[in-house]
C-alpha cells in the first residue's frame, strides 16, 4: 500500500480507486473496488498528496480532526498554541513532508511494513 493510499483509505476514510473492466449488455464499463462506476465516483482519481492541490485537501481535513492536537504536540514536541502561526509553516508547509508525518502519525510503515 502507498502512502497516499494508506491516507486516503485509514485517514481520509475514503474509496482508493481501483478500477477494472466489466461488461454490461455488450459494453465495456469501468468499475471500482467500491462498487461504483467511473461516472458515480464524485472525484474518480486517487489523490497525490506530493501537489499543492493534495496537501491542502489534508492539511484542511487534518486541522478538523480530534487527533490534530496530538499530531502536533507529537510531532513538533511542544505547544503550538503559544506560537505564531508562521512557525507552522517552518515545520509542515510542505506537501511531502507534511503527507509523511500524518501517514506516520497514523502507523503507515512504508509499502512492505503495513500498519505498526
Amino acid at each position: 500500500m502507498t502512502r497516499d493510499q494508506f491516507i486516503t483509505e485509514v485517514v481520509l476514510k475514503e474509496c482508493w480507486h481501483e478500477w477494472h473492466k466489466e461488461y454490461y449488455r455488450g459494453q465495456m464499463i469501468l468499475v471500482c473496488k467500491c462498487g461504483k462506476g467511473y461516472s458515480e465516483c464524485k472525484k474518480p482519481h486517487n489523490p497525490d498528496f506530493s501537489t499543492w492541490e493534495g496537501f491542502g485537501k489534508l492539511w484542511e481535513f487534518s486541522k478538523k480532526q480530534e487527533w490534530w492536537q496530538k499530531f502536533r504536540l507529537m510531532t513538533i514536541g511542544m505547544d503550538w498554541e503559544r506560537f505564531a502561526t508562521e512557525n507552522i509553516s517552518q515545520v509542515f508547509i510542505s506537501p511531502i513532508t507534511f503527507a509523511d508525518a500524518v501517514a506516520k502519525f497514523h502507523g503507515y510503515r512504508g509499502k512492505e511494513g503495513g500498519l505498526r
